[in-house]
């Protein structure tokens, strides 16, 4: 990444691609939620198919509605 557009970013005037969120993650070998959350709160992964039916559609039902298209594609 070019220093102007670290520059920019660290000043909030320019937002950070996913890619580039990615590329940093990696190259520290942590993942982006680690990144991102830079802390002990990072959220336990949830896996549907560890789920019971009522427990898939109670987590399906949190979800906002961006979320619930992308999910039931």
């Amino acid at each position: 990444m070019h220093r102007s557009n670290y520059s920019k970013i660290e000043n909030g005037q320019r937002e950070i691609s996913v890619a580039a969120v990615d590329k940093i993650a990696e190259f520290f070998n942590i993942t982006i939620d680690e990144l991102v959350l830079l802390g002990d709160d990072i959220p336990k992964e949830i896996r549907l198919e560890d789920k019971t039916t009522s427990e898939q559609i109670k987590l399906i039902q949190e979800l906002d509605q961006e979320e619930k298209t992308w999910f039931l594609k």
